[in-house]
């Protein structure tokens, strides 16, 4: 956090002065130590560029692309330095809303067999990598921020009911069941300048959990406030942190593994496995019958 203080400038000639200041890196480059450094750098450059532009791109109008590859395209690079993690970004369905969706799928003895359903299509995954991916966080992006746009409603709707599906699919994925309680699953909601975050979880009186961020981090207008920019930066950096958590969850292996495998009923045996129940399908409007 002390790199990221060097940049609380509010003009170019400054931050230009601390963005080519040497890295605070001791000895040989680290990735995984050092990595972070480059991150906060690169964001940094990257929005000084779009600040020194001219016309101006933050005045006019822009597309959904911009918003989420060159303004916020940062979340794309942050996990870098986190083993076995990444954040796959574009048109993307998720598995896990599409195997909720298709629970009840069944060959029918009449008519024709049910097409299957898919899941909801993201602008960006966050991963734990492997075998199978398994995922622990989502990315929706839209041009426009308004509270109560239909694009921004959807997309937060969209966003939870996904992080609900994930949740649940993960629970199911533990290994120990006792960090059940701990696993956090991260939604980002980009909407033009402004970054939401969604935090879900199953905490201990509760089903599901949902929460958003205390507040919303929009960037600034212009260079002159860009210090109150740092705040996305740090807070971008907490949810990597929650992000590094759930995956070493996720990974974290069985001690009883062998009963588990075996299926031994022993008191040493694996506990059972947390079950969230499903959501509920969206109700739809009712067709009202005319009579002649």
């Amino acid at each position: 956090m002390d790199y990221l203080g060097t940049f609380n400038k509010n003009n170019v000639d400054d931050l230009h002065e601390a963005s080519n200041a040497p890295l605070p890196v001791l000895g040989r480059y680290i990735h995984e130590d050092h990595w972070v450094f480059r991150w906060i750098r690169m964001a940094v450059d990257n929005w000084l560029g779009i600040y020194c532009q001219r016309p101006e791109p933050l005045k006019v109008g822009q597309s959904e692309a911009f918003w989420r590859y060159d303004v916020f395209g940062i979340t794309n690079s942050i996990l870098r330095d986190v083993p076995d993690l990444a954040v796959v970004h574009g048109e993307i369905t998720s598995e896990d809303t599409a195997q909720r969706r298709n629970n009840s799928r069944a060959i029918s003895t009449e008519g024709a067999l049910e097409r299957k359903k898919q899941g909801y299509r993201c602008d960006g995954l966050v991963q734990v990598q492997g075998h199978k991916p398994q995922n622990i966080g989502v990315l929706e992006a839209g041009k426009i921020h308004d509270n109560t746009g239909t694009k921004f409603l959807m997309d937060t709707h969209k966003v939870v009911r996904e992080l609900h599906d994930m949740l649940r699919s993960r629970l199911g994925d533990l290994l120990v069941q006792t960090r059940a309680r701990d696993l956090t699953l991260v939604g980002y909601v980009v909407s033009g300048p402004t970054l939401m975050t969604l935090f879900t979880s199953c905490p201990g009186g509760y089903i599901t959990r949902i929460r958003p961020h205390d507040a919303e981090f929009k960037l600034a207008d212009t260079i002159c406030q860009f210090s109150s920019n740092l705040r996305i930066l740090k807070h971008l950096l907490v949810t990597k942190l929650v992000l590094s958590e759930s995956k070493s969850i996720m990974q974290e292996a069985s001690p009883n593994w062998d009963d588990e495998a075996t299926g031994d009923d022993s008191s040493s045996s694996p506990e059972q496995r947390v079950t969230l129940p499903a959501l509920q399908s969206s109700p739809q409007k009712k067709i009202r019958r005319t009579t002649e």
